[in-house]
């Protein structure tokens, strides 16, 4: 009559601990600030495009993709070009265009992915950016931090699950 957790969170815990008093089968997905690292064993194409497809299909908007990468600084602008490789080829040079590439849920939601954008400072956006928020149109994005492990922490972009296109990366040694 014990439920344990090593992880998730407390309303999880209460919604679990409800449905075992009446023995009501329950599965509770538990989003966050999921990370994805790439070594540098990694094969950086096949990597890329899968990162790629968690990150961006359904716009971003998945509570399971990788929220984050942690990137071997020796193979990092490499992996970089491979994931914006993979974006085109997914979505086309124009994902504001593309039959394949959605919208996020609401203007509200827009607005706040704009906001995690333009409080990114430019030289970290390493392609994407673009926000049309009447049309609830963000473009797939990568953010680069290069080796700025504190200001990746500080960044917009880490402070909650961002439910959009947009990934943060960090190089570490």
């Amino acid at each position: 009559d014990k439920i344990f957790f090593t992880g998730g969170c407390f309303v999880g815990k209460m919604v679990a601990e409800a449905a075992a008093k009446h023995l009501t089968p329950t599965v509770l997905e538990l989003g966050g600030k999921s990370p994805v690292f790439v070594t540098e064993s990694a094969d950086l194409t096949i990597a890329a495009r899968r990162i790629c497809w968690g990150a961006f299909m359904n716009c971003g908007q998945t509570c399971v993709r990788p929220d984050y990468c942690m990137v071997d600084e020796k193979v990092a602008s490499k992996f970089f070009e491979e994931v914006e490789k993979s974006c085109k080829q997914f979505y086309t040079e124009s994902p504001e265009t593309s039959e394949f590439f959605g919208r996020v849920i609401n203007e509200r939601a827009a607005e706040r992915l704009s906001g995690i954008i333009n409080d990114t400072p430019k030289s970290k956006i390493r392609f994407g950016g673009d926000v049309d928020v009447k049309e609830k149109f963000v473009a797939p994005t990568l953010l680069d931090f290069g080796t700025d492990f504190a200001g990746f922490k500080r960044s917009a972009a880490m402070a909650d699950e961002i439910f959009g296109p947009i990934l943060p990366a960090v190089r570490y040694t």
